[in-house]
C-alpha cells in the first residue's frame, strides 16, 4: 500500500493505517480497505490506535498538538484532545506528538517535549496518559526520554522506544534491547520482538553518545531470552514509522 504512512494498529479483525495523503484506512486482516476516514488538512497525522471495545480510533495530529478521536463504526469525529494551549497561543505545534496507544479507557501519547520546548533544545520527552471519557490529562507515565516513540502494550506491560538513545523498554526500569540506530516501531509475535530502525537524521545530536551510529534502515528480530538479534535490511526505505505483527 503506497502512501505517506505514519502508523499501523490492530484490534481483533480490524486494522487501521494512517496515511497523510489519503486518510485513515480501515482494513480487514487481508489488508483490504473497507472504509477511509478523512482528516483535517495540515494536521500532519502520525501514530494511530484503535479499540473495538471502546469503538474509537485515535490519531495524533502533530500539526495541531492534538489527538483526533473518531467513531470506529461511522468514522464521525468525536472531537480532539489538546496537549496544551501552546498551539492556540503560537499558531505552530510545539510538542511534536507522534505515537499513541489505548488501554481500557485511557490514551497514552508519546512526544518530543512534554513542556513544548524541543525547538529551543529542551528535549523533555515523555509519554502522557489521558482519560478518553472526559479528555483530561492524568499525568506523565514515563519521562526523561529523548525523542520517544511507539508506546504499546504487550503482555499487559507498557513498552516504548527511547529512539535517540536506541533503546526499547518493557517497563520503566528495564531495557529490553539497545541498538546503535534510531528505533521506532515495536511488535511481538509471542516469541520474538520486532523493532524498526530508520536512517538516522540526527547525527549531530547523537554524535558522542554512542560508540557508533547506524545509518541502516530495516527491522531487527530480537530474542529477549537469549539476547540475540538478527537484522533484516530494507535499504530502499529511509523511515520505518510502525511495525505490526498481523494477527489473523
Amino acid at each position: 500500500i503506497e502512501g505517506m504512512c505514519h502508523g499501523l494498529a490492530q484490534d481483533e479483525d480490524t486494522v487501521a493505517l494512517v496515511d497523510d495523503l489519503v486518510g485513515i484506512r480501515i482494513m480487514n486482516t487481508n489488508l483490504e480497505t473497507n472504509k477511509i476516514i478523512k482528516m483535517p488538512p495540515k494536521s500532519r497525522p502520525h501514530g494511530i490506535a484503535l479499540s473495538k471495545t471502546e469503538n474509537i480510533i485515535t490519531v495524533n495530529f502533530s500539526g495541531f498538538d492534538e489527538v483526533g478521536l473518531f467513531d470506529l463504526k461511522t468514522g464521525d469525529s468525536l472531537g480532539t484532545i489538546k496537549i496544551s494551549e501552546k498551539y492556540k497561543n503560537t499558531g505552530t505545534p510545539q510538542h511534536h506528538i507522534n505515537d499513541c496507544a489505548i488501554l481500557g479507557d485511557y490514551l497514552y501519547v508519546s512526544m518530543f517535549s512534554a513542556s513544548g520546548n524541543w525547538k529551543i533544545g529542551a528535549y523533555d520527552g515523555a509519554i502522557l496518559q489521558f482519560d478518553l471519557k472526559n479528555k483530561n490529562l492524568i499525568g506523565k507515565v514515563v519521562e526523561d526520554l529523548w525523542l520517544p516513540h511507539t508506546p504499546t502494550f504487550i503482555n499487559g506491560n507498557l513498552h516504548y522506544c527511547d529512539s535517540m538513545r536506541g533503546t526499547i523498554s518493557n517497563t520503566t526500569w528495564k531495557k529490553l534491547g539497545e541498538f546503535s540506530g534510531f528505533v521506532r516501531g515495536l511488535t511481538y509475535d509471542g516469541m520474538f520482538y520486532f523493532v524498526g530502525q530508520s536512517a538516522h537524521r540526527y547525527i549531530d545530536r547523537a554524535s558522542g553518545t554512542n560508540k557508533s551510529i547506524s545509518l541502516d534502515t530495516g527491522i531487527f528480530l530480537l530474542d529477549p531470552i537469549n539476547n540475540i538479534t538478527k537484522f533484516y535490511s530494507i535499504p530502499d526505505l529511509t523511515d520505518i514509522n510502525s511495525v505490526l505483527y498481523l494477527k489473523k
